[in-house]
């Protein structure tokens, strides 16, 4: 096998990735053998690269919905960099935030936020702001999933005081304060936040297209909680034009579709169902 890397390669990699994972959790001495061997045909990579590889291998699962496994691949990732680049290392930070949601889904709310503060931590040390509203948005977000309302309000009015109005970050702000005020059954109030935020991304030269996916993913869910669906299914549908353009944002459409023909289905609109249940399962 060649020495040098190629991108032509990667696809294979991270297959054999894989494979060398499900033989690392088997105990029998031959096929440790084997995954010996399988490291050595891996050599073409540097060890940053097998960074790389995991973290990869770990945003598929996350995506794929796959928490568990996408779990340990990221710790070691995180190794690898940490050795490599740094704590204080780009690298190092999208790991964290990777971790972030990983411990957030699996319930690990502790973990998550050490995680959040990890990666806050940094970025202040490097002056990156952009990216630091970003993590105290995140943050936020998992003071709401642990019941610490005024904490995330603290939070979030923090952002807003140092954020240009209408800029992207306020759009994301106005949707965390929505989910705030939803769980305190605020319903009117819930309603104004996502107005706002609505109409900032409707600008879009304010906002990236994955930032508006994710907010218009976070408002539909809020609208759909709430009983509001006909909103509901308009924000699912404008999110579905986007991901279209989007490759990296592929992975979305099975579970929006599945939602929005549930929908269809919940308000009597049976013609217009069946082929976003059908793209849903494919």
């Amino acid at each position: 096998m060649e020495s040098t890397s190629d991108k032509n390669d990667k696809p294979l990699a991270l297959a054999c990735l894989e494979v060398g994972e499900r033989l690392h959790s088997d105990s029998s001495e031959p096929l440790r053998k084997l995954l010996a061997l399988l490291s050595e045909g891996l050599g073409f990579w540097r060890k940053m690269e097998m960074g790389d590889a995991y973290k990869d291998l770990a945003e598929f699962y996350t995506s794929m919905l796959k928490f568990q496994k996408a779990l340990p691949l990221a710790l070691k990732a995180l190794d690898i960099y940490e050795e490599r680049l740094g704590s204080d290392s780009m690298e190092v930070i999208q790991v964290r935030r990777l971790l972030r949601v990983v411990y957030t889904v699996l319930g690990e709310n502790k973990e998550a936020l050490k995680e959040n503060e990890m990666a806050r931590s940094v970025l202040e040390d490097l002056h990156l702001k952009k990216e630091l509203f970003y993590v105290e948005i995140e943050k936020a977000n998992m003071q709401i999933s642990l019941g610490r309302l005024e904490n995330a309000n603290f939070t979030l009015k923090g952002v807003i005081a140092q954020v240009e109005k209408e800029y992207e970050i306020w759009a994301m702000v106005f949707v965390s304060m929505a989910k705030a005020l939803f769980n305190q059954d605020k319903f009117g109030d819930t309603k104004r936040c996502l107005e706002i935020s609505c109409g900032i991304l409707d600008n879009k030269k304010f906002a990236s297209p994955e930032k508006v996916v994710e907010a218009y993913v976070e408002t539909s869910l809020l609208y759909e909680a709430m009983n509001d669906f006909e909103i509901a299914m308009s924000l699912m549908k404008q999110t579905l034009a986007i991901i279209e353009k989007l490759p990296q944002q592929l992975h979305l459409v099975g579970s929006i579709s599945a939602r929005l023909g549930w929908l269809l289905l919940l308000t009597r609109r049976v013609s217009n169902d069946v082929p976003l249940l059908e793209a849903a399962v494919v």
